[in-house]
């Protein structure tokens, strides 16, 4: 009876939390990205509920403000992307590949691209436009509840440890020793993968800025996504806009374009990755790019934090299992 109860009550609570599994998770990863400013900030007011405040405070600047200029910025050059879509001189390119084609083709072409591009312009920009107004009330709800997990999170973390501490049956200094890994194993990933390719993203964006690459905005914000994930980096999007320099005729800009982004964004990375990694837990790069792309497919994009994080503790356990470590851990 008392078996069925607890299974009982864990569905009942699983389903509970389901809807807002996303959002808690969210809150939990900021609370420790900014842990350590809160902890630096509580030693000088030595008072949780006033530090947890500034600090959430500090966190809504450090993220809306970028926001409040970047949004209407990227929506605007989002419609350009699309206006320029629909201009585009199809008929013009085709002529260019195919220079002996009859009339009739490249007018038959032409039409069934323009169609083509038309339906598909409308059809994401619909989505977009209805998905944002339909989803107003469920994005505020979640937002609300992200800062209400970060600020509790903050206040009574230490509380929070030593409750899940206390109801562990695990052997305490295993548990300590498994809870050091795995500190090491977030740390790798969130700080050597999440925040290096954010960075290089946004130095791919300055490149975009510097030689008037057309939306760079939106690039940079395609940049940031590729960097965060390893194998394909900021070069999924730089290396078509440096074809395209060479397209239009301008090589010099296109040689230039390529030197900045093989010195800065790839020479950073080189350089700055390796360093963060060495100093924590090295989680192969396959694990991370697995765990990113099966974790998109679970958890939408924060399963590019997810995904790795749960393989990477997972594989952490068989090694301890392996390495017959496990079966200690609930040995007092």
């Amino acid at each position: 009876m008392v078996v069925f109860l607890v299974l009982a009550l864990g569905v009942f609570t699983f389903l509970l939390v389901k809807p807002i599994f996303i959002s808690i998770v969210a809150g939990l990863i900021l609370a420790y990205l900014f842990s350590p400013v809160y902890n630096f900030i509580l030693r000088f007011i030595r008072e949780k509920n006033t530090t947890a405040a500034i600090v959430s405070v500090i966190a809504l600047l450090v993220i809306f403000i970028p926001l409040w200029f970047i949004v209407p910025i990227m929506i605007n050059q989002t419609f350009q992307i699309f206006t320029s879509a629909q201009n585009f001189n199809v008929q013009g390119a085709i002529q260019s590949v195919f220079p002996s084609a009859s009339d009739q083709f490249i007018i038959q072409t032409t039409t069934s691209i323009k169609s083509a591009i038309s339906k598909m312009s409308s059809s994401v920009l619909n989505s977009l436009v209805e998905q944002s107004f339909n989803n107003l009330s469920s994005i505020i709800l979640n937002l609300f509840l992200i800062g209400f997990v970060f600020f509790f999170s903050l206040r009574d973390g230490d509380k929070l440890g030593n409750f899940v501490n206390s109801i562990s049956p695990l052997n305490k200094t295993q548990e300590k020793m498994m809870v050091n890994h795995f500190r090491e194993i977030t740390d790798s990933i969130i700080y050597g993968n999440i925040i290096v390719g954010v960075i290089q993203g946004i130095f791919a964006g300055i490149g975009f800025l510097i030689f008037d690459v057309p939306n760079a905005l939106v690039l940079t914000i395609i940049a940031i996504v590729f960097g965060i994930i390893p194998v394909l980096g900021p070069i999924m999007v730089w290396a078509p806009v440096s074809l395209f320099f060479f397209a239009s005729g301008n090589v010099t800009s296109g040689v230039l374009f390529i030197l900045y982004n093989l010195v800065l964004v790839s020479g950073f990375e080189n350089i700055l990755r390796p360093y963060i990694v060495s100093r924590r837990s090295n989680v192969p790069t396959i694990i991370i790019f697995v765990g990113m792309i099966g974790g998109t497919f679970l958890f939408g994009i924060m399963g590019l934090i997810l995904g790795p994080l749960i393989l990477a503790y997972f594989l952490e356990i068989l090694k301890m299992y392996k390495e017959r470590a496990l079966s200690s851990l609930f040995v007092d």
